[in-house]
């Protein structure tokens, strides 16, 4: 049996020091880095759920806003109408507008095409146009808030030959739009715009 020998008092003070210390640098008594535990509340919820899942929930986006038409198919119709309708001088800004008037991913994609707009020196070179006419626009079966857009189009070139004898075209896109948040009344704006051809 081994006998255990008794701590002196000098001894016992350095341990004691040495454990106080630990205590107030963070440190637990191996030296390892102590967990702070989370206080009560929603910012403890969310850390102890992002360590837990190894992710952090990003804010939530802003609420866009858009001036929206008072019915859904309107909307489509007089953004369809826009959006094929432009000229080399003032496409970018015709799709930068349409990206005002619209939210969600249709504001992403036309903010996107206005910029490339602007660098795209073949529309300007070229002096590119398109014309056309929105033809129908009905809901698309079995999708709420989804709409069929059927346009006849006809692009030209007053520099070029590459467009010239085209007949005009037939396009398909389906769009999707969005309630706007509560207003006295109800509005709609395009959220989504999918060429199909």
């Amino acid at each position: 049996m081994t006998r255990v020998k008794p701590v002196s008092g000098t001894r016992l003070g350095a341990v004691c020091l040495v454990v106080a210390s630990l205590a107030t640098t963070g440190l637990g008594a191996c030296g390892a880095p102590r967990r702070p535990r989370p206080t009560a509340g929603p910012h403890a919820r969310a850390v102890a759920q992002a360590n837990a899942r190894h992710e952090y929930p990003a804010p939530a986006a802003p609420v866009e806003q858009a001036p929206g038409a008072v019915r859904a198919a309107q909307a489509v119709r007089v953004f369809a109408s826009h959006y094929i309708n432009w000229t080399a001088a003032d496409v970018a800004a015709t799709m930068a507008r349409l990206a005002r008037s619209s939210v969600g991913q249709a504001r992403s994609e036309l903010t996107l095409a206005a910029a490339e707009a602007r660098a795209d020196m073949t529309l300007t070179q070229g002096e590119i146009a398109n014309r056309g006419s929105v033809e129908a626009v009905s809901r698309l079966r079995g999708a709420q808030n989804r709409y069929v857009v059927v346009t006849l189009e006809t692009t030209t070139s007053a520099l070029s030959s590459a467009y010239r004898g085209l007949a005009p075209a037939w396009h398909v896109t389906v769009a999707t739009v969005t309630e706007l948040g509560a207003t006295a009344q109800r509005r709609w704006a395009v959220s989504g715009w999918q060429p199909e051809n």
